[in-house]
């Protein structure tokens, strides 16, 4: 699946939230990253963490980037407000439960100037191997 062309779309449909909140999304995906994974599900992670982020954000520019190294792909939102709570949120926690339909791990890094949020998931089409080899 062509990782750009999955995000671009929940971006459009988010961007007005961001907008009410004087934000703006950046897609910094490259074009031709394709991954491996459960489709339905990080699309259903990626629109509830996207939501999340243009509500909370305050005059951000928001950027999302990724990137796939061997059978490891991730994601990460640059938010250069470091005001937001996403820790504490409610539907942030749902949104970590979500990740782990993925193998997933997400994690929220808050620094003096912005916060990252980073998502790292198996990217391999046969996930049920890694799952073996993690219980062996």
């Amino acid at each position: 699946m062509n990782l750009q062309q999955m995000i671009t779309p929940l971006l459009t449909s988010y961007q007005t939230v961001a907008e009410k909140q004087k934000s703006s999304f950046i897609n910094a995906i490259p074009p031709d990253l394709c991954i491996e994974t459960d489709t339905e599900a990080l699309s259903t992670l990626m629109s509830s963490l996207l939501y999340i982020v243009a509500r909370c954000s305050k005059d951000s520019a928001i950027t999302v980037d990724a990137g796939a190294h061997g059978d490891l792909a991730m994601l990460t939102i640059k938010d250069n407000c470091n005001t937001n709570n996403y820790g504490v949120l409610h539907e942030f926690q749902h949104v970590k439960l979500l990740s782990k339909k993925i193998d997933g791990l997400l994690d929220i890094n808050r620094g003096k100037t912005e916060t990252t949020i980073s998502l790292s998931f198996i990217n391999n089409a046969d996930r049920q191997v890694v799952k073996e080899l993690r219980r062996a």
